[in-house]
């Protein structure tokens, strides 16, 4: 008989593992399949890996395991729902787009555009869709971040700053010493004699509404955005036949195709760099762009400090991840529109990192050049040599030490384009186009002729004003005179180097040739006043210095060598014939009709041409007076002559400027000073200096 009882039930079976692991196959002991480690090598402390055999053909999943999958499928579909509405919700407010004239809602919230540019939503290319990390910060007009109210610049020796600390004392010491009233005139300028600037400025506000009612944003625009393709065709036109006539180191043909890809593509997969290039080639034309009332100033400037913040924002983190010619190019054009800023600061900075870019691919080197095709080859070039002549000029203009030293200047001249193998480049009708950077060979020349001309300009800095470092005593007179005649004979012989087509301007020339060839005769133009601004530079010392020494000592410079007074006055007779020419030039351009009103290059290029010759001006009066001037009232009279003369250029430079207006305002209180003194008691001078004949010249 069974010992079982009948009515106990049938003993059940133990559950079957549907995977043991490696260890316990091997072992032949038993598994109960608990992840990640069962229960027996948990306990010995064996590595417990689960492999399902090639042979296994009928393998038992649990249930939990099912379970665990079908969890880790749920979490990942909420995942891509989630990123899939971020992308809808910012696709469609980028397609929020108002009619023309309402207000214009973008990516960032509710930034407005200007009415007439119209709005395009451009996605960028994943592989450079990859945004800074946005911070909350309060920015001036210009984008900068303060840390503090104050901004502090040094400004050395070759600045109007310097020359305005020389006319300061100057100013001072004649009226205590001869009861000359200064008016007040020179007291807000007595904090530049060190040439340290303290700007203390309140930091613009969120939104602010222009005096014509536009209203401006000053937070960070959507860069994701550009004007109509109308409007923005017409700005690339009027970019290349303007500042990339002057500049020519973005290739227009091929800019302008790409242009024509992406409208193909409905404006998507733009890359990075080459959209942050588009807004800053559309800021330089609205800012350049020539207008004739202070209405329309004021909406290009909007406009283009607009396309300048759109730059920005796609470059914020460019250069930290990596850099490309477009880069360069890129900051070269930002370096070029902050100088029609009051953003000194940034301008500097903004040159070092093109510089820093411009290093780091290469581009003053022949040997990283040399597996580039020709056309490349000559791009890379241009964007090198653009790096060297903005240094030169930022350099002059700040009196700072040039940061591109002259040796490292090895590569040939930028040259024409006809002839270079094309091979991986644009077609040879594409390369010979009368369109190609900037139409004709005058381009190429203006080029050239620049490069050569910033050679003696770096000369004159580093032999006449120390390398702007500040750190070496005033040259003795004779070897200054010794320099300055060496550097201006170097500057005699440029000019009869260059090209027929090129030759330099006379102040009645203007009058007198046929304004209808706008490209050539507007190259001519500047040319001439780049030349001329450069004689003033290398004949200021020997006028500065004068007015110094008379400062001090009255009469003291009788006593010197009549060869010494003969070099002295004719340096100081030429330093005032070229300022006078610069002034003369730009009044004829200015206050022109026609063609002739568009012969200047960039208004702030003209705006320092003619403020640094009234300077000169006014420093020479100085002496005169200083130094014993028999005619005072002719000399007065000659002196407010081309003031007058220089406050109405820049009255019809650019119309509605806010920095040519304060400019303009110095310049008046000179002439204020000029009617102060010419109405003031006659004193007694010094002795006369050589110097007395210059004024009264009619």
């Amino acid at each position: 008989m069974s010992d079982t009882s009948p009515s106990a039930g049938p003993v059940s079976k133990r559950k079957r593992t549907a995977l043991a692991c490696n260890v316990c196959r091997s072992r032949k002991s038993r598994c109960n399949g608990a992840r990640p480690q069962c229960s027996m090598c948990s306990a010995a402390g064996f590595e417990c890996i689960y492999e399902t055999s090639d042979s296994a053909t009928n393998i038992i999943v649990q249930k939990e395991y099912v379970v665990g999958l079908s969890d880790r499928v749920q979490a990942l579909e909420a995942a891509i729902a989630k990123h899939n509405k971020a992308i809808q919700d910012h696709e469609t407010r980028l397609q929020s787009v108002e009619p023309r004239g309402q207000r214009t809602r973008t990516f960032d919230d509710d930034h407005p555009g200007p009415a007439e540019l119209g709005q395009t939503p451009v996605s960028i290319a994943s592989a450079d869709n990859q945004e800074a990390p946005s911070e909350e910060r309060v920015t001036d007009g210009m984008v900068i971040s303060f840390v503090s109210e104050a901004d502090t610049g040094h400004f050395g020796p070759s600045s109007n700053i310097a020359l305005l600390g020389h006319i300061s004392q100057a100013v001072s010491s004649l009226a205590n010493s001869h009861d000359i009233p200064s008016s007040g005139v020179m007291e807000n300028w007595a904090r530049i004699d060190s040439g340290i600037i303290n700007t203390t400025r309140r930091a613009s506000p969120e939104n602010s509404t222009a005096d014509n009612g536009l209203r401006i944003h000053h937070g960070n625009p959507s860069p994701y955005v550009l004007p109509s393709e109308a409007v923005t065709r017409e700005l690339m036109r009027q970019y290349f036949s303007n500042t990339g006539l002057l500049y020519p180191y973005i290739h227009e043909p091929t800019f302008v195709k790409e242009y024509d890809d992406l409208v193909a593509n409905g404006f998507k997969k733009a890359r990075r760099p080459w959209l942050a290039l588009l807004h800053m080639i559309l800021a330089m034309s609205s800012s350049t762009l020539v207008v004739d009332t202070k209405e329309e100033r004021q909406q290009r400037n909007a406009e283009s400090l607009l396309f300048y913040k759109r730059a920005a924002r796609l470059c914020d983190s460019q250069e930290t991840r990596g850099t490309s010619l477009e880069t360069v190019q890129y900051l070269l054009l930002a370096c070029h529109y902050l100088q029609g800023t009051q953003s000194s600061v940034q301008t500097w900075s903004t040159h070092g990192l093109a510089v820093k870019a411009a290093l780091s691919l290469g581009l003053h080197s022949i040997n990283a050049s040399k597996d580039f095709s020709r056309h490349n080859q000559e791009l890379r070039k241009r964007a090198w040599y653009g790096c060297v002549v903005l240094d030169r000029m930022l350099s002059l203009t700040f009196g700072r030490p040039a940061i591109i030293p002259r040796h490292f200047i090895r590569l040939p001249l930028p040259e024409d384009f006809a002839g270079l193998d094309t091979n991986n480049g644009p077609t040879s009708a594409l390369l010979l186009s009368a369109q190609f950077f900037g139409g004709t060979m005058a381009t190429v020349m203006l080029t050239q002729t620049s490069s050569t001309l910033m050679n003696v300009l770096h000369e004159v800095i580093a032999d006449l004003y120390g390398d702007n470092l500040g750190c070496d005593p005033p040259l003795e007179e004779g070897e200054m005179l010794t320099r300055v005649f060496r550097l201006d004979r170097a500057l005699g012989q440029w000019e009869l180097d260059l090209p027929p087509g090129l030759s330099l301007l006379q102040p009645g020339d203007l009058t007198q040739l046929d304004p209808s060839d706008t490209v050539h005769l507007r190259f001519r133009t500047i040319l001439t006043l780049r030349k001329l601004n450069l004689e003033t530079l290398i004949h200021r010392p020997a006028l500065v210095q004068t007015v110094d020494t008379l400062r001090r000592s009255p009469g003291s410079n009788i006593g010197a060598p009549k060869s010494l007074q003969s070099m002295r006055q004719s340096s100081i007779n030429s330093c005032v014939t070229a300022a006078e020419s610069i002034i003369s030039i730009i009044h004829q351009t200015t206050t022109g009709d026609g063609p002739r009103k568009r012969l200047l290059g960039a208004w702030w290029f003209s705006l320092y041409y003619v403020f640094n010759a009234s300077l000169i001006l006014f420093t020479n009066l100085l002496m005169a007076m200083q130094g014993g001037q028999v005619d005072r009232s002719a000399a007065l009279q000659r002196c407010d002559e081309y003031l007058l003369m220089a406050v109405e250029a820049l009255r019809n430079l650019d119309a509605g400027n806010m920095v040519i207006k304060i400019c303009n305002h110095r310049l008046s209180q000179l002439r204020q000073l000029l009617l102060s003194w010419s109405k003031s008691t006659p004193f007694h001078p010094a002795p006369l200096l050589a110097n007395a004949r210059l004024y009264c010249r009619r």
